[in-house]
């Protein structure tokens, strides 16, 4: 009898949505279901029939965090083993960040812990009003460490403070108003509005474009200024030799607009 997946892929309409499929868990991440998630989001972004990826959780959970039991098993084992752990999961997380596709994340209930910092890794995160974000590792004597490397790229650094440092939990509308969503809808309507959402970047937004513009997003924050200018001229004289170029051109002088 084949093993449930893990991470279920649905491919409609050049929109993936990889799942996080072990809701008796929280979708919480061990090593395995990261191992998962970083082969999905490797095949997507090769696949030419994925213009969009979606990242959801199954059940009424986004995901919870670091698996206990995981961490647990870990603890005694030596420090090489650690390193390793942290590696894999830091993977991830640049591989979402650094994807070369859209993603955006569909929250419903926990995100905590590795799963908020798997949300906010995404391009967009959208969520409803069950939404619960933030990180009590504090409170457990656990280190957000890889959070203070990445949530620089989403938060303001007095507000990672204050989300990382308080130990909280915030509910939908806090989370919101500290910038850790994009955009937050009533619960029964968010698979809807994300579907919609992703509908439209596929169709209104050239994918070569989003290409180049992710890859400056991803690599111009860790340039001296004067390098990140000579990257972002080069990416920018590039765009304009491409067909997608000359197709956007000729249809702003045509006055109508492009479906890609």
């Amino acid at each position: 009898m084949e093993t449930e997946k893990i991470v279920k892929v649905d491919i409609t309409q050049r929109v993936a949505t990889l799942e996080l499929n072990r809701p008796g868990q929280d979708n919480a991440l061990d090593y395995a279901l990261i191992r998962e998630l970083k082969e999905a989001l490797a095949a997507a972004e090769t696949d030419p029939r994925v213009k969009v990826i979606v990242l959801t959780g199954h059940g009424d959970a986004f995901c919870g965090g670091m698996d206990i039991h995981h961490l647990q098993d870990l603890q005694p084992r030596p420090l090489e083993d650690q390193l390793l752990d942290n590696g894999h999961l830091a993977e991830l997380f640049l591989r979402i960040r650094r994807h070369k596709k859209p993603v955006i994340a569909q929250v419903c209930g926990k995100a905590l812990g590795g799963g908020c910092t798997l949300a906010m890794m995404c391009d967009f995160v959208l969520a409803d009003d069950t939404a619960q974000m933030g990180y009590t590792d504090v409170c457990w004597g656990f280190v957000p460490a890889l959070e203070v490397a990445l949530l620089p790229a989403r938060l303001a650094p007095a507000v990672m403070r204050r989300v990382l440092l308080s130990g909280r939990v915030f509910a939908a509308e806090e989370a919101r108003a500290l910038g850790m969503i994009d955009q937050l809808v009533p619960a029964g309507q968010l698979a809807e509005v994300t579907r919609e959402f992703a509908r439209q970047l596929c169709v209104t937004h050239s994918p070569g474009t989003l290409e180049l513009l992710k890859r400056l997003l991803a690599d111009v924050p860790d340039m001296p200024a004067n390098d990140a200018l000579g990257f972002a001229a080069r990416i920018g004289a590039h765009s304009r030799k491409t067909v997608e170029f000359e197709i956007g051109i000729q249809a702003w002088l045509d006055n109508k607009p492009v479906e890609w």
